[in-house]
């Protein structure tokens, strides 16, 4: 099987994967003169991290032999998911970002692949950057594997979610019933094809009127807290 057969047949696996776990999908997307295959987007209201987390997987076919172009992808990666919300609250506010860089390539520079896992990712306020490179050549995903100090009650999840998403030995088990047509990707030469210019999401009607329930809720079981804090 050719490269860009494997490429395609991993990335329509993935794509069917993320929309089962609750992903809204964009493909062809540019951004800042970078183009992304495919970017994925999930809101969850979760309690451990205080309110709402928009997480991001973002995918394009990168040179990884290049230490400082695979972090310029992954910064350029993490500004389009963090100008891409559109929830009604600034961040560290009852929400945060969790955007997953992934580099696509099939065959990755050993330096840099471990550079990648040793290297602890940009700090950001109340969000996560994490790089990530899939070598589909050897099946094998590189990440940081070591636990930083700052956030460290996260990163266990965050590396839970590397592997059960991205895994080129998990996306096997998808049944592939997507076909490229449906998931509107183009993978020859994936993140090179230059296609409509997509900045922002937009969310549902419903999503929103759940935000605000989410929220409302939230606060009313904060108040309590809140009264007994003021009033010592």
């Amino acid at each position: 099987m050719q490269k860009h057969e494997v490429t395609r047949d991993y990335c329509l696996k993935l794509v069917e994967r993320l929309r089962a776990l609750g992903f809204s999908i964009k493909t062809d997307v540019r951004y800042r003169g970078q183009s992304f295959a495919l970017v994925a987007k999930r809101t969850t209201f979760e309690i451990e991290r205080f309110g709402f987390v928009e997480t991001f997987f973002v995918l394009a076919g990168i040179d990884t032999k290049d230490a400082s172009t695979l972090k310029e992808y992954s910064k350029k990666c993490f500004a389009y998911a963090s100008r891409s919300s559109r929830m009604p609250l600034p961040r560290g506010l009852f929400r945060s970002t969790v955007c997953y860089s992934v580099a696509i390539c099939y065959g990755a520079d050993a330096a840099v692949a471990h550079a990648v896992k040793n290297t602890e990712p940009p700090r950001h306020y109340s969000a996560t950057e994490m790089p990530v490179i899939c070598d589909l050549g050897a099946g094998q995903l590189y990440y940081l594997e070591r636990t930083p100090d700052w956030g460290w009650v996260y990163w266990d999840g965050i590396r839970d979610n590397i592997v059960k998403v991205l895994s080129p030995q998990e996306a096997q088990q998808v049944s592939g019933r997507v076909t490229e047509e449906e998931a509107g990707l183009s993978m020859k030469g994936a993140g090179t094809k230059h296609g409509e210019v997509l900045d922002e999401f937009e969310i549902s009607q419903v999503e929103l009127r759940w935000t605000v329930v989410r929220i409302t809720w939230f606060l009313y079981l904060l108040a309590p807290v809140a009264f007994v804090i003021i009033c010592n």
